[in-house]
This record gives C-alpha cells, structure tokens and sequence, in this order.
C-alpha cells in the first residue's frame, strides 16, 4: 500500500498503486510504502506512521461503550439471581453504581477507567 503524506505531516491518502510522484510534489507531499495497514489520518514521524492521539472525546466515546456492555453485564447477573432466588452480592451492587456514576460523565479525566468486575457469584453463567 502507499500512503499520501502531506506538508503537515498527515497520512491524507491510501492508494494500492504507485502514486505520481511529480504530481505530489506539485502539491508538496509524498508518498510512503507499507504492508502494514494504516489509516488515513495517521502521523509521519521518523520514517514511521503512527495512529493520532485521541482526542478526549473518543477516549470518552469509548469509555462510555464500555460501560454500557458492562452495565448489560450487570444487568443479566441481576437478572439471574433474581430467577434463581439468590442475593444480588454486594460487590455487583457497589460495580454497578460505580458503573452508573461513569455513565453521567459528560468531561474526560485522564483518572476515569473502568471498575474491575467483581467475579461472577456461585451459579451465575455469562
């Protein structure tokens, strides 16, 4: 593959065939060659492409996504223990607020992470 790079620095393009040189430099960029599979958007530095940092809103995105398959999670051992009559632990309920209190979060700290799930209670299949 040959990634576009332009005057920025930028990966801006991805092409599967050489790319015309003279017409790059006409708009001063260049190209690199890889196997590796890059995205566009990527940075060029020291003869490498390195993926962007993201941004506080992607790092928030994701957490996000996280806690909400985490609270299914929740949701389902709950759900469980109610059928089979067995006390919902008190670790799954101080997990799951921790996991509502992440979901209400509207600003990215680089402190917030996602709780460490407590282990399933006896009986409990996921």
């Amino acid at each position: 593959m040959f990634y576009i790079i332009n005057s920025e620095n930028k990966c801006i393009a991805i092409c599967d065939t050489k790319p015309d040189l003279d017409d790059l430099k006409s708009r001063n960029e260049f190209s690199v060659e890889s196997q590796e599979i890059y995205k566009i958007g990527y940075t060029y530095e020291n003869k490498e492409l390195k993926e962007p940092e993201k941004t506080d809103s992607e790092k928030l995105f994701e957490l996000r996504s996280s806690v909400s398959s985490a609270l299914s999670v929740c949701n389902s051992v709950g759900l469980q223990c109610y059928m089979t009559n067995t006390v919902f632990p008190a670790d799954w309920v101080a997990y799951r607020a921790k996991l509502v209190a992440l979901s209400a979060t509207t600003e990215w700290e680089d402190t917030l992470s996602l709780p460490t799930q407590p282990d399933l209670p006896s009986g409990v299949i996921i």
